[in-house]
């Protein structure tokens, strides 16, 4: 039977300078050709065999996901197992186990140039469980595209790309206040600082505990705030912006 063997790019000494964590697509094949014996492997065990494949650093091992509640490696493997198993080329005997199934065998002999989402859309089970996806989140895509850091356009699994939608709105929602403040009058941005001591529980509320000053002969105090109700302490405040 001719299997699928790695990109001869493997043996070459520059290869592990190129490498990276491979995106859950990349994860495919190497999973198949893992399995090829026939045993049921836990998916741990394939998280590291996937990882020895494309000989990842103990750092990239460990790397975690932006929300720091898993691996990468294990999410990526763990999505294309999920995807494999739509497919019908491996399945699940038990909890945790996978195994090759005749399905997964064929296409290991059939030796395909890449197994990845577009090549399973030839069976018949991964299309139905795309358009179940699909209906169940109203979503045009199980992924969203991003850059990833080999500059090759890409397919995130659905949590990262969940998180990465999520980091790149809140990027943005943070560069669009910041310009907000920073073209503000210098009584708003005043303003502005004595609503965030408040916020931060310095005296009660904005009427009772913070008053501006703001005025020409100040001395310079652009506010007062009232550490406590009884306004026993007092903070007096200095707003200056600068770039930098």
């Amino acid at each position: 039977m001719r299997q699928w063997r790695p990109d001869p790019d493997l043996s070459r000494p520059s290869y592990k300078s190129r490498m990276t964590i491979p995106t859950f697509q990349n994860c495919m094949q190497p999973l198949l050709a893992a399995l090829v014996n026939g045993d049921a492997l836990h998916r741990w065990a394939l998280v590291d065999k996937v990882a020895d494949f494309f000989r990842l650093t103990q750092e990239e091992r460990e790397r975690m996901l932006a929300s720091g509640k898993g691996l990468i490696i294990r999410s990526r493997v763990g999505w294309a197992l999920t995807y494999l198993k739509q497919a019908g080329l491996v399945s699940s005997p038990k909890r945790g186990l996978y195994q090759l199934t005749p399905r997964g065998t064929d296409v290991l002999a059939a030796a395909p140039a890449r197994v990845d989402t577009e090549y399973l859309k030839r069976f018949p089970e991964f299309m139905e469980f795309r358009s179940r996806s699909r209906s169940q989140t109203g979503a045009s895509d199980e992924s969203i595209p991003v850059v990833l850091p080999d500059e090759k356009i890409e397919a995130l699994p659905p949590d990262e790309a969940l998180e990465e939608a999520y980091s790149r709105l809140r990027g943005d929602v943070e560069a669009e206040l910041l310009d907000t403040v920073k073209s503000g009058t210098p009584l708003f941005f005043e303003r502005l600082v004595i609503d965030l001591l408040v916020k931060m529980g310095y005296g009660g509320s904005r009427e009772e505990a913070a008053r501006a000053v703001g005025k020409s002969g100040d001395g310079g105090i652009d506010g007062v705030i009232d550490e406590d109700r009884l306004g026993l302490d007092v903070i007096y405040i200095q707003a200056k912006r600068w770039e930098g």
